[in-house]
């Protein structure tokens, strides 16, 4: 069943968050060459998450009800991005997912439901199509090439 009223436990959560933007109204949208968040529930991205142009991320839904259009009857649900996700360009994320850390998500996927921690999703719907090891995994691997990586800026 769609939510009627905003859900005061979502805007308290927000409100507790430092630094980030804050919008409690419905109609509130942000959008920019690079991104497009249409956040009528609350939208958490990660640490060092990286995002392609065009990307969507979509917390709103409405019934397949013509009668609730009709009543301008509308619901969020929640979005995570956890640390260290990609998501790829013209990426669309809908309502409810949860993106696990690690991740990394194909350029024009729709993702629809949650996609596990290390995991590399694609398609329309979004899929899981491997999982990838963990940043400790491949800190301890020998063979990584990235391993020994060290940035300029951080000499």
């Amino acid at each position: 069943m769609a939510a009627t009223a905003k859900r005061p436990e979502i805007i308290e959560l927000a409100r507790g968050l430092n630094g980030v933007p804050m919008c409690e109204d419905y109609e509130c949208m942000i959008s920019g060459m690079i991104l497009t968040v249409l956040d009528t529930s609350l939208v958490v991205i990660g640490d060092r998450v990286q995002i392609g142009t065009n990307v969507s991320i979509i917390t709103a839904g409405h019934d397949t009800s013509v009668l609730s259009r009709r009543k301008f009857v509308e619901f969020g649900h929640p979005i995570f991005i956890e640390d260290d996700c990609w998501i790829g360009a013209n990426v669309v994320i809908l309502p409810g997912v949860r993106i696990g850390k690690g991740s990394t998500i194909g350029a024009g996927s729709i993702v629809t439901k949650d996609i596990p921690p290390y995991s590399v999703g694609a398609g329309i719907p979004c899929r899981v199509k491997k999982t990838i090891q963990s940043v400790e995994e491949e800190e301890n691997d020998p063979s990584n090439p990235w391993r020994n990586l060290v940035r300029e800026d951080r000499e």
